[in-house]
């Protein structure tokens, strides 16, 4: 074929450009376009060119305010930065994932010097479950109404329920135990309320699953004997004296 010949890829290619076809994709790795983080964890994303990587430049980061994500930015280099892995691959990596960071990042490349392409995917920050007042030994009065108590933080919002001694406790089946926001209430205190009790938290939205073990032991309230007198009479001796040589 002579110099001023026209191979096919360029023929392709030239279609491409005319009709506004993009041929090519970049790919973001992990795949999701939607991906849950925890808040406080170091995360990296990569982007990358599925086909023909040798036609691909100038590849960037952009935040969700579309600015490009830059290691020389004195405000966001310490928790945000972007990192050449591979002559193809772009990898950006938060330092640790703060939920003000949560957004749309964008991946973007020029390729074959003309058409600019971009893939996105949306981090939503999530915390991990978390007890916040949950002491693992409880002492219930018998005879007494008490609660208890086990408070859990989570994004998305957790469900809790709860087991005894490995057996679920049902919500609205019993009227001796009731399931509240922050802990299960036992009605009526008895000395067979003592035991393990186990409070599950499960984020359905991410399924992560934490259990914590409560030990229930039922005490009985003091009594003081009547007979014994209530008020103690202290007699001093009162002296001129006191203190002299």
């Amino acid at each position: 074929m002579g110099g001023n010949s026209i191979g096919v890829f360029q023929v392709v290619l030239i279609f491409a450009v005319i009709s506004g076809c993009t041929c090519v994709e970049l790919e973001i790795m992990p795949y999701s376009a939607v991906q849950a983080k925890p808040i406080g964890k170091k995360v990296l994303l990569t982007c990358r060119a599925q086909d023909d990587k040798g036609l691909f430049s100038n590849q960037q980061w952009l935040d969700p305010q579309n600015r490009t994500i830059r290691n020389d930015n004195e405000l966001t280099r310490n928790r945000l930065s972007v990192e050449k892995m591979t002559p193809d691959t772009l990898a950006l990596i938060f330092t640790s994932l703060q939920e003000s960071e949560a957004g749309t990042y964008t991946c973007s490349a020029v390729y074959a010097g003309t058409q600019t392409i971009s893939k996105s995917v949306r981090i939503d920050t999530i915390y991990a479950i978390s007890w916040i007042d949950a002491p693992q030994e409880q002492f219930p009065i018998l005879g007494t109404r008490y609660k208890v108590k086990c408070k859990v933080q989570a994004n998305p919002s957790p469900i809790v329920d709860w087991l005894r001694n490995g057996q679920q406790i049902m919500a609205g089946t019993s009227e001796h135990y009731v399931i509240d926001t922050d802990g299960l209430v036992i009605q009526n205190v008895t000395e067979e309320d003592d035991g393990t009790y186990i409070c599950r938290a499960i984020v359905l939205d991410t399924g992560e699953l934490s259990e914590r073990n409560i030990k229930v032991e039922v005490h009985t309230a003091p009594t003081f004997d009547e007979r014994m007198p209530t008020t103690v009479e202290v007699v001093g001796i009162l002296s001129s004296n006191v203190g002299a040589v």
